[in-house]
């Protein structure tokens, strides 16, 4: 005697899976995003981020002399948005003690400056 099972049948009118479309390369790290790096103090380090997200490293150091665009950045990176996987665990932390030195260096002053 055969048993009906219910889920067979959604599983035979279930389209096939497209394959994945081929990650784009990610840009490397650029002068200002070196600049940055080479520049912040042991506290805030980005070594997780400039690994395996150095186009990120970038937004923020070109994102730098400018608070309300680096507040912009740093929420638009921090709070992913439903289309985007977001960040590994240390990624995340990396990033947010980054804006809170820097939120903490730029209250009621200037942005930090990076030396050329």
């Amino acid at each position: 005697m055969d048993i009906f099972r219910p889920w067979s049948v959604f599983a035979l009118r279930r389209p096939p899976a497209a394959p994945a479309a081929p990650r784009p390369e990610r840009e490397p790290l650029d002068a200002f995003g070196r600049m940055l790096l080479g520049q912040l103090p042991p506290e805030v380090p980005l070594e997780h981020t400039a690994r395996q997200f150095p186009h990120v490293v970038n937004r923020v150091a070109r994102a730098w002399t400018d608070p309300a665009g680096f507040d912009r950045e740093m929420r638009a990176l921090l709070l992913a948005e439903k289309s985007r996987q977001g960040f590994p665990f240390e990624v995340v932390i990396e990033l947010s003690e980054l804006r809170a030195w820097y939120g903490s260096r730029t209250l009621g002053a200037r942005a930090p400056q990076l030396a050329r």
